[in-house]
């Protein structure tokens, strides 16, 4: 439900719908979210992406009072669900519902059974970027609620409708013990109605690495895998069939544990050296006591090439980084630098 790579619960109890998340190393056994709609019962609850936006949706069967039923339809949103973000789709009669992409557009559709005298009707109400409030299909149909949908593999219509995905070789951090996993990144030229989505998998057993499953981006920070052995899972989705992405390259790259990286990608990130902590947007001097490490940036490369050189600064205790003047190496155009005692002075 919360697309972590854990399987969640979601069922109706003691009239309220309650989700109960997965993880490691079992499921929750107190309800995340406890949902009460506004009828008094709830029936058969389904879920899926209605409206495209990445988050999964919730319908199911709300009986509002005095022979009225509704079809209820839980928006989920970046913070979860809430029972006041719900869309409501009046049915009358009792019917059961189930959410599937029958269409294979990219929206998940919501399919109803329902009694309407004198005959059953199965509806189908299609997904997109708003919710749905009329039927598409209306089809008559014959006694019996349960719904079960099987869509045949092959591209749809409408938009990412068109898709290819590969799985590159396994890839092994050369020595665990000194080296660690840093980014992997796209390379290539891609329409406008393009995009590319990429999965993380454990190079040993195959299965999406958690916070690493269907990454929409082209480039996916590694530092949190924590496994020897990865593959990248690639999906390249387009609107049309008439556009070409051209993907030139895909590299994954790793680096030594205790060296700065020299490329980020993605949001801000910190990365914690010893005696340095972050607090409040600003660094601190650590528990451990001491002078904290020299701090060196690399210059930085911009749309004027570089216009900056590398600099050096000193720590001049309590991790005060700005009163002792930064060295400044003045050679533009370095990308990576590190420090030793080369002349042996201490």
């Amino acid at each position: 439900m919360d697309q972590d790579g854990f399987d969640d619960i979601f069922t109706i109890a003691s009239f309220q719908l309650k989700i109960y998340l997965g993880g490691s190393p079992h499921i929750d056994t107190v309800a995340a979210y406890s949902l009460s709609p506004q009828g008094s019962s709830l029936f058969y609850p389904s879920a899926g992406d209605m409206n495209g936006d990445g988050y999964i949706d919730i319908a199911f069967t709300d009986y509002v009072g005095t022979g009225d039923y509704d079809i209820n339809i839980l928006e989920g949103g970046s913070d979860g669900w809430k029972s006041s973000r719900n869309h409501m789709i009046d049915m009358d009669t009792y019917s059961r519902s189930k959410i599937a992409d029958v269409d294979k557009d990219g929206y998940g559709d919501l399919i109803t059974h329902s009694f309407t005298s004198p005959s059953y009707t199965l509806r189908i109400w299609k997904g997109g970027i708003s919710f749905p409030t009329s039927a598409s299909i209306t089809k008559t149909a014959s006694y019996g609620y349960n719904i079960a949908v099987a869509i045949p593999e092959g591209e749809g219509g409408g938009p990412k409708a068109y898709r290819g995905t590969f799985t590159s070789v396994p890839i092994t951090l050369p020595d665990t013990l000194t080296q660690k996993w840093d980014v992997a990144y796209l390379e290539g030229a891609f329409p406008a109605n393009t995009s590319a989505r990429i999965t993380v998998l454990d190079g040993n057993s195959g299965s999406p690495i958690t916070g690493y499953k269907d990454l929409a981006a082209m480039d996916v920070d590694l530092s949190g895998v924590t496994t020897n052995s990865i593959k990248l899972e690639v999906t390249i989705l387009t609107e049309l069939n008439t556009t070409t992405p051209s993907l030139d390259a895909l590299t994954v790259k790793w680096m030594d544990r205790r060296e700065w990286r020299d490329e980020f990608f993605g949001p801000g990130k910190v990365d914690r050296l010893l005696n340095i902590d972050v607090a409040g947007g600003t660094m601190q001097a650590g528990d451990i006591g001491g002078q904290g490490p020299q701090l060196i940036f690399p210059s930085l490369l911009g749309e004027a090439n570089y216009t900056t050189s590398p600099l050096a600064f000193y720590d001049a205790g309590g991790a005060d980084y700005l009163t002792r003047d930064p060295f400044d190496f003045k050679v533009k155009g370095t990308t990576a630098a590190d420090i030793a005692d080369v002349n042996g002075d201490g």
